[in-house]
């Protein structure tokens, strides 16, 4: 996850490189938790599931990427949640 200066949260650095419009915006820090956006965004859910798919296409930002690679057997421990 990526925060740029005015607090707006982005899934990851090439959300804040190629978002021209911000619609990969998942919330700002200011007002939202990181918690929140992670957990409950539904525009991280679906990239996570596309990921886990190893769909890489259907996101400008995924397609532009080439550190997109993370093994499926990565999770991520916020709290006492795991996704």
């Amino acid at each position: 996850m990526m925060i740029n200066v005015t607090g707006d949260c982005f899934p990851c650095c090439m959300g804040i490189t190629t978002d021209s419009d911000d619609s990969l915006c998942i919330g700002n820090i200011k007002y939202k938790s990181i918690t929140d956006m992670y957990a409950t965004d539904s525009k991280v859910q679906g990239i996570r599931n596309m990921h886990r798919m190893d769909d890489y296409s259907s996101l400008n930002m995924c397609r532009a990427c080439d550190t997109w690679f993370v093994p499926s057997n990565i999770f991520v421990s916020i709290g006492n949640k795991w996704y």
